[in-house]
């Protein structure tokens, strides 16, 4: 006669199992929550916006940002260089990161930390006729 083979659990090893449950589940939520805001890929190639009939101020794209102020155009990575979360808030005039609190003037320079290094400028074209910018990203 075969005998059935079968886990006995005791108390220890079940509270051992709905432990790492439970971190498992946090990391989880932990990771959907903070890395939302971070893009991990690289360079994706040109991106081309319309730029005419824009007023002066801070307008927030996937993945960059574009600084107007009259006819002064300045594209900038919208990656804060601190952890790589996503800049995508404006107040009075300054670039805000939402993850840690790092704080840009609207020239990309740090104003207020953790970050320490001012957001990349990019590369850009712009066609005077159709007011195209072309954004190499």
């Amino acid at each position: 006669m075969i005998k059935p083979t079968y886990t006995i659990y005791n108390r220890r090893k079940f509270i051992k199992v709905v432990g790492y449950g439970i971190v498992g589940f946090f990391l989880i939520l932990w990771h959907q929550l903070i890395f939302k805001h971070i893009s991990l890929t690289g360079p994706k190639g040109f991106q081309k916006i319309n730029i005419s009939g824009k007023v002066d101020g801070i307008y927030f794209y996937d993945n960059f940002l574009v600084v107007k102020k009259g006819a002064s155009i300045t594209v900038l990575d919208n990656k804060c260089t601190h952890a790589g979360c996503k800049v995508n808030k404006e107040h009075n005039g300054d670039i805000l990161c939402a993850c840690h609190g790092s704080v840009y003037n609207s020239e990309g320079e740090v104003k207020k930390g953790p970050a320490i290094k001012s957001l990349a400028r990019l590369k850009y074209t712009t066609d005077p006729v159709s007011g195209e910018l072309t954004v190499r990203i």
